[in-house]
């Protein structure tokens, strides 16, 4: 009995040594961390390592337009790719952190960052505004026909506000509660006084949330 609790404790005691902790990370900081930022397409998987075709390079330089690297050489690095899809890949040591910006392509919003940053291309204040850039938009249509919720044509005209549970935030607090939440989303439309909002909100007790919006709305 006693040597199977000393066992126990040890099992226990490994585990929380393994395990790994994400550290936040702002956008900017994870820009910055990564040695290589690309839109890639899987092309074969081989014992946890990864052919990936590159398709558009933002920073690293690569020998060839495939680029290889492995995953699970740590509890750090343990994230899988399926074949044939497309992601926007955060590597550093030629891995992918677990918490990386990494994801599916049609669901990052850091396109236009990106450009921005590297190439040039638009302007961050507009890309950081309260309206929802085009790319920004296509995004959460692809975060609504994922999660199964509806998309109506008004939300193509409108310029939203944002909310958490019972909390307005900003736009870019909002897609960030997107990648660290599994949960889905919906747009709701609600009457404060005489006016009326398109709220895109991220939660799981709307009739709370919605008294302590309205509550915080007309303080």
């Amino acid at each position: 009995m006693k040597l199977n609790l000393i066992l126990f404790l040890t099992l226990v005691l490994s585990v929380d040594v393994i395990a790994c902790k994400c550290l936040p990370m702002t956008w900017e900081e994870e820009v910055v961390a990564s040695e290589r930022i690309f839109h890639g397409k899987v092309l074969a998987v081989n014992d946890n390592q990864f052919d990936i075709e590159v398709m558009e390079i933002w920073k690293g330089e690569f020998a060839s337009g495939v680029f290889q690297f492995k995953q699970g050489a740590t509890s750090c690095t343990s994230r899988m790719f399926t074949i044939g899809e497309e992601y926007i890949f955060y590597l550093r040591s030629n891995e992918v952190p677990n918490c990386s910006r990494t994801t599916e392509f049609q669901l990052t919003i850091n396109l236009e960052a990106l450009d921005a940053k590297f190439k040039g291309i638009g302007n961050r204040k507009a890309i950081e505004a309260d309206e929802l850039t085009v790319i920004q938009r296509d995004v959460l249509k692809n975060h609504f026909k994922k999660s199964g919720n509806e998309w109506l044509a008004d939300l193509d005209r409108i310029t939203p506000r944002f909310a958490v549970e019972g909390q307005w935030v900003a736009k870019h607090i909002f897609f960030e509660s997107i990648r660290h939440t599994s949960e889905s989303f919906h747009w709701k439309k609600i009457k404060i006084e005489k006016d009326e909002y398109f709220i895109f909100w991220l939660g799981r007790d709307w009739k709370k949330a919605e008294r302590r919006l309205k509550k915080k709305a007309t303080r």
